[in-house]
């Protein structure tokens, strides 16, 4: 059962998604989030129920303090995750990316970054060549 300051906390988003179709929350600064971008963690992969907020809240606590709630217009219900702040596109796509999401929100443009997929796993280089790399051991095929 969570203790009184999380469920004022909980009952302080849920009002946010009353009133607003998208908004990022500090909830150890109990502050709004006007600028910057940010990138969500994947926590809906690894925990069920991640439509229930205490999970994502949790989750946020442990990491990086903040909450996006973004509506979804189909069910009208708000998504809830737990992001990360950055202050430049580059670092918050790549983490993006590592967490398999599909996008971030730059709050300084108000909009919605895709994250360009890549067929090279993270580290590879896409260039071959016939050179064996130093320390790597030979294997014969036949």
């Amino acid at each position: 059962m969570p203790d009184r300051a999380t469920t004022l906390l909980i009952d302080r988003l849920r009002g946010l998604a009353m009133r607003k179709a998208r908004f990022c929350y500090d909830v150890r600064g109990n502050s709004h989030v006007y600028d910057g971008i940010v990138a969500s963690y994947n926590v809906e992969e690894r925990n069920a129920g991640t439509h229930e907020l205490l999970p994502v809240l949790e989750h946020a606590l442990l990491h990086d303090g903040m909450i996006m709630g973004v509506k979804d217009e189909a069910s009208g219900k708000t998504l809830y995750s737990s992001c990360r702040h950055y202050t430049d596109l580059g670092n918050a796509l790549r983490f993006a990316r590592e967490q398999g999401r599909s996008g971030v929100y730059n709050w300084n443009r108000m909009q919605e970054v895709p994250v360009e997929r890549s067929d090279t796993p993270p580290g590879a280089t896409a260039i071959k060549t016939d050179r064996v790399p130093a320390g790597a051991i030979p294997v014969d095929n036949e």
